[in-house]
């Protein structure tokens, strides 16, 4: 599995942040998906910079083997809560949308106009 960290300007990466990342996306997605993951990328930013606040953001992108990459975020004031609450740990767990019987439904039809003159 490959398992990649990035971050922006304003927050720091490092071996230690990328280890805890890791274990939290790691106990995340295990067991029912460990044999199956092929690469993980997680994206921290700091949306505000140096102001306080709800302001850092957690993407993670997950591609599992036969499917298209799923990816969830989440904002929160810290980057381990960001990273908790985007990998599930925080509610419910992100599952993939792309299997046939998980297709959004159709909610209508598109009926045309007649021209009754």
């Amino acid at each position: 599995m490959h398992f990649q960290v990035r971050t922006d300007n304003h927050i720091e990466n490092s071996e230690d942040l990328t280890d805890r990342i890791r274990d939290e996306v790691e106990g995340a997605l295990s067991p029912r998906f460990t044999d199956r993951v092929r690469r993980v990328e997680v994206y921290l930013q700091d949306m505000n910079g140096h102001k306080k606040g709800v302001d850092t953001r957690c993407s993670i992108e997950v591609s599992l083997a036969g499917h298209q990459p799923v990816a969830v975020d989440d904002r929160a004031t810290s980057i381990d809560d960001a990273v908790r609450g985007a990998s599930g740990q925080g509610g419910a767990r992100p599952r993939p949308h792309d299997r046939p019987h998980q297709r959004p439904r159709r909610t209508g039809f598109h009926v045309g106009r007649r021209d009754l003159t």
